[in-house]
């Protein structure tokens, strides 16, 4: 009888300046949240899964009070949340649809600032103060298709990374392919050269219990080097709102990108997006201080892509 289960997904990923083969944990399930008799199974497929590598890692998860995450913790693993940011471009929608203000007291106050117009205000406001600052002879282009030569990119980041998955051109076709006609591929070019890529998705939700009927748009992954990513962000931002997005958001850990949509004006946000890193990966990381700030880590990374 089948008592649990998971998706492995074997990935080439970068750890202090070498490749290495990572596993990414996917929708582990087991029959033990339901029944004691099988609280074991977890810990076993956890088991299985290190003997096929001790570099692992998970993303996603809902909370770090869930099972899975609270039994990684015990086990020895480091369990954070990622950093959420949000872009707010429609305030007035934004007030009425958001989950948090759809009930009580809080209602009655969103309704009074969408309808007075004190919210369109001070959005306005607080877009203003953070224009983007370098976006002159850039471009973002949308590609059906990923082109020939983003290796170079890759090449070019990941001195900064402590950790993360590849992000080469073989990466990209797997975890972003063609026929995924939902993802949006944008390519930055500076001068023409492409300098940077990005993902992102504009989702227009029906009654969602976060977001209810927003358009949302995501933010899935990007990279570019520190002196092209503040046109990148910009720019894949203004082309959600181009495809519909009431909101933006994205979740990143690398403290380059964090930085740089505070600049933008993303604003930090509670997060339900859990990272957690197995202890071998922990081990190697222990000599750098700053190395959570320098993993890259995203909302494509894992299953997070699906809940949006």
């Amino acid at each position: 009888m089948v008592r649990g289960g998971m998706l492995l997904m074997e990935q080439r990923g970068w750890l202090q300046n070498e490749t290495i083969r990572l596993i990414n944990i996917q929708s582990p399930l087991s029959e033990g949240l339901f029944d004691r008799r099988f609280s074991g199974v977890a810990l076993q497929m956890l088991r299985f899964t290190l003997a096929r590598s001790p570099y692992l890692y998970a993303v996603g998860m809902g909370h770090e009070q869930n099972p899975f995450p609270r039994l990684l913790r015990a086990a020895g693993w480091s369990v954070t949340s990622v950093p959420f940011s949000v872009w707010i471009q429609n305030s007035r929608r934004f007030l009425h649809q958001i989950s948090p203000l759809r009930h009580g007291f809080r209602m009655v106050l969103a309704q009074i600032a969408a309808a007075s117009g004190v919210s369109t205000a001070m959005l306005l406001a607080w877009q203003l103060a953070h224009r983007p600052r370098f976006t002159r002879h850039y471009s973002l282009e949308s590609a059906h298709c990923w082109p020939v030569g983003l290796n170079t990119i890759w090449e070019q980041c990941r001195q900064q990374i402590s950790l993360s998955v590849l992000r080469d051109e073989e990466t990209l076709a797997s975890v972003y392919p063609d026929d995924q006609i939902r993802l949006r591929r944008f390519l930055l070019r500076h001068h023409g050269e492409i300098v940077g890529w990005s993902v992102g998705i504009a989702t227009s939700m029906v009654q969602n219990q976060y977001f209810g009927d927003l358009c949302v748009g995501t933010i899935l992954d990007g990279l570019a080097s520190a002196e092209h990513l503040p046109a990148l962000l910009a720019l894949t931002r203004d082309a959600l709102v181009d495809l519909g997005a009431e909101l933006i958001l994205t979740n990143q850990t690398h403290h380059l990108w964090l930085a740089e949509l505070r600049q933008l004006g993303f604003l930090s946000a509670p997060s339900n997006y859990v990272l957690a890193t197995s202890g071998a990966l922990n081990a190697a990381l222990k000599a750098n201080p700053d190395k959570s700030s320098r993993m890259h880590f995203s909302r494509g990374d894992g299953d997070g892509r699906n809940h949006l």
